[in-house]
């Protein structure tokens, strides 16, 4: 071999060490980028359960206090009713 032909062979190993080194960078990169949005993902599933649960949570309290507003409703209907009745009577 000649000179030539060993510069040659010496930049190739010089550029696909650069290489080899540009795309491990890539890799470690990517693999932080994946356990990132792994992360972001898990995070959002908490917020979504937890958004559920406060959800049937305040469901569960809306349908108490219309329960509670119905029964308040017909007491005064109740209390109404008899007032009515009782100011008939007198006249």
């Amino acid at each position: 071999m000649n000179e030539n032909n060993l510069q040659e062979l010496d930049n190739i190993q010089i550029a696909l060490r650069k290489e080899n080194h540009e795309l491990r960078l890539k890799i470690i990169h990517d693999k932080q980028r994946r356990i990132i949005k792994k992360k972001e993902f898990e995070q959002l599933q908490m917020l979504v359960k937890d958004a559920g649960i406060r959800l049937n949570e305040g469901s569960e309290l809306i349908r108490k206090l219309q329960q509670h507003l119905k029964i308040c409703q017909e007491k005064v209907n109740l209390v109404v009713f008899r007032k009515t009745k009782q100011k008939t009577r007198y006249f």
